[in-house]
């Protein structure tokens, strides 16, 4: 079986930016920049497809300070985003420091934590309710720790700024780096798109994580381990 993962970043920057200042890396305050994360994977068994999937997300970075050591950074959603939707992500907007060592830190917690205790309440949930999955019209986790916004940048991480055409880029899931193609540069900005192999080993994970996900959800409780090994046999 010949799995394949095709990732597409696009750098829609609004007027603040020009594609040259990417280039150079000159940021300045005000800067911002809609970063849309877009995947496809497929599964193949000889020359059929069994199976495939695609999906994308988006989020919007702003620069609000530049700092010797660093950069001040606020990630939101998008101003189109449906008021449940943003209900529900209290963790936006998320102010953080990003040193010249990809480190992050968070900067404005207490603001996370106060709409964290108004999210529970309008929820009718309790603090007993954080770390489990529930499932309205899909599953999620009930988080209430301010710090993992962290981890959801990371994912929409695009390291240096200084991007461009034959540049070598590595996705979490993937395989091995892919190089990045120029696919479009005009007023609204520059794009580029990599097409990297998957790891199976991700993948088995990932699965894995979803069977646990659900097993909990239906109260039938599955250990991520035995999963694993299931997978893979």
């Amino acid at each position: 079986m010949k799995s394949a993962i095709a990732v597409a970043f696009a750098l829609l920057l609004l007027p603040a930016a020009t594609p040259a200042k990417i280039a150079s890396s000159a940021l300045m305050a005000g800067d911002t920049f809609e970063i849309r994360k877009e995947y496809e994977t497929s599964e193949k068994m000889g020359d059929e497809t069994s199976g495939s999937s695609s999906g994308h997300a988006t989020i919007m970075e702003r620069v609000i300070e530049v700092r010797d050591d660093g950069l001040v950074l606020e990630y939101d959603l998008r101003s189109d985003t449906k008021r449940e939707d943003r209900d529900r992500q209290w963790q936006f907007p998320a102010r953080l420091f990003k040193a010249h060592s990809a480190k992050l830190q968070l900067l404005n917690r207490v603001e996370l934590e106060a709409r964290l205790k108004d999210w529970l309440k309008k929820a009718k949930l309790t603090q007993a309710a954080c770390g489990r999955w529930t499932f309205t019209w899909n599953a999620f986790k009930i988080e209430c720790n301010p710090e993992t916004v962290i981890e959801l940048v990371k994912e929409y991480d695009l390291g240096p700024r200084n991007l461009f055409a034959n540049s070598s880029y590595k996705h979490t899931h993937a395989a091995q780096p892919g190089t990045l193609k120029q696919t479009a540069i005009g007023a609204a900005g520059v794009s580029y798109s990599v097409e990297m192999p998957l790891d199976p080993s991700k993948v088995r994970q990932d699965f894995a994580e979803a069977d646990v996900i659900v097993g909990e959800i239906l109260g039938k409780p599955i250990t991520i381990g035995a999963q694993r090994r299931w997978l893979a046999s």
